[in-house]
């Protein structure tokens, strides 16, 4: 990976940035996203994501080389959304879109909750994970 940008709505910091951004390169690391030359824009919404109020997240290829994340805090009843579990998820189909395939939703749930435990369970071990950016 380049580079991950990870934002508000607006462009603004987020209180979890450091956090989100360990996860980050902690999953991209698992997934052998970060061996691809790609910017990483996350953005995350306080609530839910205005044009689409259903999803908790979307993924998508912004430009050739450049893929964005967004991701929200609450669905539109208000219900937590599971940030990191959301952000795995979303990370397997950035990596499906690196690939050049379609992004399909079966294979991503069929191996999205063993990578947030395996991601989870290095960050436990590993207290000081950095990114190689």
């Amino acid at each position: 990976m380049k580079s991950i940008n990870i934002s508000g709505p607006n462009g603004g910091l987020i209180r979890e940035h450091d956090r989100i951004f360990k996860f980050t390169c902690t999953v991209s690391s698992i997934i052998n996203l970060d061996k691809h030359p790609i910017d990483l824009h996350i953005i995350v919404h306080p609530t839910y994501i205005r044009h689409y109020p259903d999803a908790m997240g979307l993924c998508y290829e912004k430009d050739e080389n450049d893929v964005e994340i967004h991701l929200a805090r609450r669905c539109v009843e208000g219900l937590r959304n599971p940030l990191y579990q959301t952000l795995t998820h979303e990370l397997l189909h950035a990596r499906q879109t690196c690939l050049g395939e379609k992004m399909y939703e079966r294979p991503v749930r069929k191996h999205e909750e063993f990578i947030y435990q395996l991601a989870t369970e290095k960050l436990t071990i590993e207290k000081d994970n950095v990114c190689g950016l």
